[in-house]
């Protein structure tokens, strides 16, 4: 599963006990991942992984369910909120 914040939220937050000047400023270069975004479904199954994107908390629980049944692997995309 991928808990997708399109971002390197835990590095920015860590980042912010650190005396970087650049973290201080909150510019936080090279760690947000919107442009472009990547598609973590489409390089899943380019590497012929099962995947899908699922973004209702019911619908998430129902596939991981359904994953374990089938006995091989399924990556989640699942969008977090900012």
């Amino acid at each position: 599963m991928i808990a997708n914040n399109r971002q390197y939220a835990i590095l920015k937050h860590c980042a912010k006990v650190m005396p970087l000047p650049e973290m201080a400023a909150g510019q936080y270069v090279g760690m947000d991942l919107v442009e472009p975004a990547v598609d973590f479904v489409g390089l899943a199954r380019s590497l012929g992984v099962d995947a899908e994107r699922v973004e209702e908390p019911d619908a998430v629980s129902d596939r991981v369910r359904e994953s374990f049944r089938a006995g091989k692997p399924l990556l989640l995309d699942v969008p977090l909120a900012d």
